[in-house]
């Protein structure tokens, strides 16, 4: 299974909606293997809560709402144990 599907998986499980983890994944043209994605989507997740403030931005035809609560949970898996047997040893390198 690929990192990507894996993911998409683990989304599913945690009520994660797979179609905007898929979005999100596409917009950032996520490496096959995840490489350091947490670190990837706290850009976009910055860049996402400045457009709060101001004029709404949306990627992808996505709400900017869900995608910031989705990054957050995207990030938030660096924390699980063991998630790199899940996700591969790059998906945080801290």
């Amino acid at each position: 299974m690929s990192r990507r599907d894996a993911l998409l998986r683990l989304a599913s499980e945690h009520g994660v909606s797979p179609s905007v983890v898929a979005s999100i994944l596409d917009t950032v043209n996520a490496h096959p293997d995840l490489i350091d994605l947490p670190r990837i989507l706290a850009g976009l997740l910055g860049a996402l809560r400045v457009s709060a403030q101001g004029q709404q931005i949306s990627i992808a035809g996505g709400d900017p709402l869900v995608w910031r609560e989705v990054c957050n949970w995207i990030i938030s898996l660096r924390a699980y144990p063991d998630i790199s047997t899940v996700l591969g040893d790059r998906f945080w390198f801290g």
